[in-house]
């Protein structure tokens, strides 16, 4: 029989679900970029219904993409209502000659077999902005201080013991 549209998202969202508490349930920390089209999700949700997954969910650390100036990055997705932590990602500015500013892109390593899509780059690596290269280093920082912690973290303790700043600065 035929399931519609409506009731696939419904069991795709409880998937989701279910495996996100099952990864909290045993102490698994689960890191989300928030997307890059510049949507507020809360209204998104409210007018739509449509979620951004696995960003949606409670016991996800969700993750948008700021500028090198501290603001929010031109394309990252945000959340009016709901809270959600930023960190450098990059953006795609255009300098009045109508070429890319490549000093607000992230340098990041790229599959060899590809060809950057922005900027000439030695080869392995490119330019690039996103909120999942944002999502990449705050996991990257939280993998460092599980390792330098002298004691067993959990995930709420990360969560909300020391990521309780607005912004996660990189290094």
């Amino acid at each position: 029989h035929r399931v519609d549209r409506r009731q696939r998202q419904m069991c795709i969202r409880d998937r989701y679900n279910e495996a996100i508490e099952y990864a909290h349930n045993n102490n698994v920390i689960i890191v989300s970029s928030l997307g890059n089209n510049n949507f507020n999700l809360d209204y998104q949700f409210e007018t739509n219904n449509i979620v951004h997954l696995p960003s949606y969910f409670n016991n996800v650390i969700s993750i948008g993409a700021l500028k090198k100036n501290q603001k929010l990055a031109s394309f990252t997705n945000y959340h009016e209502y709901s809270s959600f932590f930023t960190c450098i990602g990059g953006d795609f500015i255009m300098q009045p000659n109508n070429k890319l500013n490549s000093k607000e892109l992230i340098y990041t390593t790229f599959p060899m077999n590809l060809k950057s899509p922005f900027l000439p780059s030695e080869k392995g690596y490119s330019l690039t902005a996103g909120s999942s290269i944002s999502a990449a280093m705050v996991t990257g920082l939280i993998a460092n201080l599980l390792l330098s912690s002298k004691t067993t973290l959990t995930i709420d303790a990360v969560s909300y013991t020391h990521l309780t700043l607005p912004t996660i600065y990189s290094v």
